[in-house]
């Protein structure tokens, strides 16, 4: 991971998301687009994601679960009514795209990078599938999951091995 800060501020219009994109690709700021202002912003952001290999997975914080490895953490700004992205390691903050680093009041989602290849699946991918059906079901029932899951593609190349 790379640290990459913020460069615009405020609601609408910062840009702590791309931010933390950043951070978790090793890219430039400016190599990741503001996807916040579209009203189907995760749509677009899961379009741009994919050609680079991995597929955003947003999960609620709802219970006691929390993520294996690196993640997108939002929740609420100290600075204001709006929401605010940081980069957690197991929901523990570990960089705050923000200059005053002040992180986030509350813990509200998660947003997992999850890698698009076959040897992902076995390792990690079936842990956070089983956990997802367990704890989400009415979740995932009502969200729109992209034709082309991990997971999909994984057992699709397993077969073919």
């Amino acid at each position: 991971m790379k640290e990459v800060d913020q460069t615009t501020f405020g609601s609408p219009g910062g840009n702590c998301f791309s931010a933390c994109v950043a951070s978790l690709l090793e890219l430039n700021i400016e190599d990741v687009p503001y996807f916040m202002g579209k009203e189907n912003w995760f749509e677009e952001f899961k379009k741009w994601l994919r050609p680079r290999g991995y597929w955003p997975l947003c999960i609620p914080l709802t219970n006691d679960w929390e993520p294996e490895g690196l993640c997108i953490l939002s929740g609420k700004s100290p600075r204001g009514d709006f929401d605010h992205s940081v980069i957690a390691d197991r929901l523990e903050m570990i960089h705050d795209p923000h200059p005053s680093r002040d992180g986030i009041e509350s813990k509200v989602d998660v947003i997992a990078l999850i890698p698009i290849e076959p040897s992902f699946y076995e390792t990690q991918y079936n842990k956070l599938f089983s956990f997802l059906v367990k704890n989400y079901s009415d979740f995932i029932r009502k969200t729109s999951w992209p034709s082309e899951a991990p997971a999909e593609i994984a057992i699709r190349l397993l077969k073919k091995q």
